[in-house]
């Protein structure tokens, strides 16, 4: 299995639940899951909590990666997945969702391998150094 050390029910830096639903443990997910959140984790270096809260309902769990598949997946196109983690993040901040600015934010930090750029991105795309 994995060598996780996870606990998936509390969030350490602030001792709350991540979530109102139960958040299953590692061990119970059903194997395509459990494979998809570690290739999460081996790419990039953490899993987000969302995927843990998500994965207590497979069928959504799954259609919500054919869904992210079918956008950050997609065959033929010229995006690196920095380029897409920034439309991402920017997206995220012009809604206003914090969660999603963290989460792709670090994920932009990975891919791109320059912290400072999504903290930029997250606070206006606009200024930050990137081509058109």
């Amino acid at each position: 299995m994995s060598n996780l050390s996870i606990n998936s029910t509390i969030n350490s830096s602030a001792n709350m639940p991540i979530s109102r639903y139960p958040v299953p443990s590692l061990e119970s997910l059903p194997t395509d899951i459990l494979e998809r959140i570690l290739a999460v984790q081996e790419k990039a270096k953490f899993i987000p909590n969302v995927f843990l809260v998500l994965a207590y309902r497979p069928a959504e769990f799954r259609a919500f990666f054919a869904y992210y598949d079918a956008i950050m997946e997609r065959e033929g196109s010229t995006l690196s997945p920095a380029e897409k983690e920034m439309i991402v993040a920017a997206t995220s901040a012009a809604n206003g969702c914090q969660y999603c600015v963290i989460a792709h934010g670090a994920l932009l930090r990975v891919f791109s391998k320059e912290p400072l750029l999504a903290d930029q991105i997250a606070i206006n795309y606009l200024h930050a150094p990137i081509s058109p």
